[in-house]
């Protein structure tokens, strides 16, 4: 439940038209989630971007929540 902390964590920082972040890191991570089920019965090779997906979006929204706190917002 990564994801839901990082999203909640960058929701305390963006303000405005930014947040137009969350629900595309939102829609970014389902996809991933959703490529990686849809590859289980096919090998890890085949869940491989999904994993990928899925830990990027969380990824990008604890940076830019880290970021803009570092910038003090």
């Amino acid at each position: 439940m990564l994801a839901v902390g990082a999203h909640l964590a960058l929701a305390t920082f963006l303000t405005g038209p930014e947040t137009v972040l969350l629900p595309v890191l939102v829609a970014l991570y389902l996809l991933g989630r959703v490529l990686f089920a849809g590859g289980y019965a096919k090998g890890a090779g085949a869940r491989a971007f999904g994993t990928a997906l899925t830990g990027a979006s969380t990824l990008a929204a604890f940076g830019i929540a880290l970021v803009l706190w570092a910038l003090g917002r």
